[in-house]
């Protein structure tokens, strides 16, 4: 810290003997040094409740003393008192971290001419230690420490930029939401597709999370979260929309809440031209597997996705003769809509008219309460007047998203399987756990704002480009959709199985057991009922799963699995 700020504190009244003449020496150690017990934050606006004990750290003329970091995010007027009913307290600060050397700011005994302490001063954006003493040794006894700030720019946090973490506190002087909760504001810029994770932790208070897509609260809330990071930490997951400025408002979940917290930004800027390069072999067989566990900042994770996906890229390597490098394989957080997007897109449309691609999809399927794409003669749910949609890692693919992308693929052998609820029409606009998201978290999950296409560049709004919708959608469907349960139906994850070590869902475990034992010669309708005999065999030995019936619809239907994967 500079000079200029080192005697703004006020004057030290014990100058020889007391713990003032020792706290640099004593705070260059080890931060191993003091007792656990003796070392705590203490943020802006907070009031905290302390013990001096023998069981302190001891200065070297017998005070036991306490230590409190204070994290100060903007330069601004600082007011530190300790007060105690039963000792003469004694008060000092100084500037660094723990464990380095530090300067001190100033040192205090009798503010007011009583035996309570108080520093006052303007002090830079920085870390500080508080140490809390007596001014007579071996002396114990409760007391209270505040520390209140003015001046500082209302709300203000800054810029974050990728790979940065940051230190700041929430306090009695930052604005309030409407529920009354403190929050600092926070920016950085980001590109169509990034996929950024945002953490924040604190030990203090139970963080909460918004993310806004603009500059400062008048952009528009595209993420919350309260408690994604497990306990009282929050985190936001999610594919960027658009290229612009992005807006973090590190909040508290509860009214009236202050105290230190950590911010972390971690942010893929995804090249999708370098990351799906094209220009494959047109006659070549292509793949992209997705499976998604984790459903960041919900309560939905699943197990048995991952899995899935595994067992699908598996079949397709070691029994259809699809070479390793074109089988995409997206999980968790690889799974979202932009990279969805272009891995169909540019990964499967190297597939020219005689060549092979396969999409696979295993995670949440979901029913929306309103149809918010296509709407009208379009629409591939006329007359329910909702939507369906595959629940992806930052937000949801609609079905009738999923029909145009597919749309963009040459391929005459393309072959579609999903295992989601309601997954029918997926494609056409105890131990077992439901893979559906419930109606009470819908609305936590990211609704789309445009069409797919503008994560590829294509720019087909809602409510806009008609008709390239129109000629996208009402063509024949060039693909076989092979899916897990009806429309209307749930689907499940089996967290075992007897014959393997982790668990699969109960559609892709019979697919792949049934793609792999049948003959080369069966065709598809063929494999559906072997498959579907199965599923409706595991359904009724267990009482707690509801009915799943399985769907094929679409062209190749009657090809056999050797002639559809060219596989002898």
């Amino acid at each position: 810290m500079g000079a200029a700020t080192a005697v703004s504190m006020g004057a030290a009244t014990k100058e020889a003997a007391g713990p003032s003449a020792r706290t640099a020496g004593f705070f260059s150690r080890s931060a191993e040094s003091p007792a656990q017990k003796s070392i705590a934050h203490i943020a802006l606006g907070e009031t905290a409740n302390g013990t001096l004990a023998a069981s302190d750290e001891v200065l070297d003329d017998g005070e036991y003393v306490d230590f409190w970091t204070l994290s100060v995010p903007t330069g601004q007027t600082v007011d530190i008192q300790m007060r105690s009913t039963t000792f003469d307290t004694y008060l000092g600060l100084v500037a660094g971290t723990m464990g380095e050397p530090g300067e001190i700011m100033g040192t205090n005994d009798d503010a007011d001419g009583s035996t309570n302490s108080r520093l006052q001063g303007h002090l830079a954006a920085g870390n500080y230690v508080i140490f809390a003493t007596s001014y007579r040794a071996a002396t114990t006894g409760a007391y209270a420490l505040s520390v209140t700030g003015s001046g500082a720019a209302a709300g203000a946090g800054g810029q974050i930029q990728a790979g940065q973490t940051v230190s700041s506190q929430l306090s009695g002087s930052d604005p309030v939401l409407g529920d009354d909760s403190h929050y600092q504001l926070w920016s950085f810029r980001g590109n169509a597709g990034d996929q950024v994770i945002i953490r924040m932790e604190s030990g203090r208070f139970d963080t909460f999370l918004h993310l806004l897509q603009g500059a400062g609260l008048a952009g528009e809330t595209i993420a919350t979260d309260d408690d994604g990071a497990g306990g009282t930490n929050s985190q936001i997951a999610i594919a960027l929309p658009e290229a612009g400025t992005y807006t973090i408002v590190a909040n508290s979940y509860a009214a009236g809440a202050t105290g230190a917290y950590t911010l972390n930004l971690q942010q893929v800027n995804n090249d999708w031209a370098a990351r799906f390069p094209g220009g494959g072999d047109p006659n070549g067989k292509y793949a992209v597997v997705v499976g998604i566990d984790d459903y960041p900042g919900t309560p939905n994770d699943l197990r048995g996705p991952i899995d899935d996906a595994t067992l699908v890229r598996d079949v397709l390597i070691e029994r259809f003769g699809f070479p390793a490098e074109n089988v995409v394989f997206l999980r968790d957080g690889e799974g979202n809509r932009a990279a969805i997007a272009n891995a169909i897109v540019r990964h499967l449309g190297q597939a020219g008219p005689d060549g092979t691609a396969v999409f696979f999809y295993s995670g949440h399927g979901m029913r929306l309460r309103e149809n918010i794409g296509v709407t009208g003669r379009l629409d591939p749910e006329t007359g329910n007047n909702v939507d369906e949609a595959l629940a992806v890692w930052d937000g949801m693919i609609l079905d009738e998203e999923m029909a145009l992308l597919l749309q963009y693929i040459q391929a005459r052998n393309q072959l579609v399987v999903i295992d989601a609820c309601f997954s029918g029409t997926a494609t056409r606009g105890g131990d077992a756990m439901p893979k559906f998201i419930a109606a009470s978290e819908v609305d936590n999950i990211r609704k789309p704002t445009n069409f797919i296409t503008n994560e590829l560049g294509a720019g087909l709004g809602f409510g806009g480009g008609v008709r390239a919708l129109e000629q996208a959608l009402t063509r024949p469907d060039r693909h076989l959709l092979m899916a897990a349960s009806s429309e209307d139906q749930l689907s499940w994850a089996i967290g075992r199985w007897p014959d393997r070590s982790g668990p699969a869902s109960l559609y892709t475990y019979y697919w792949a057991k049934m793609a792999r034992a049948v003959p080369l010669t069966t065709t598809f309708n063929q494999l559906h009922r072997v498959v579907s005999d199965s599923v409706n065999a595991f359904v009724s030995r267990n009482a707690n799963i509801e009915t799943q019936t399985a769907q094929i619809m679409g062209p190749n239907s009657n090809t056999s699995l050797g002639a559809f994967f060219r596989t002898r």
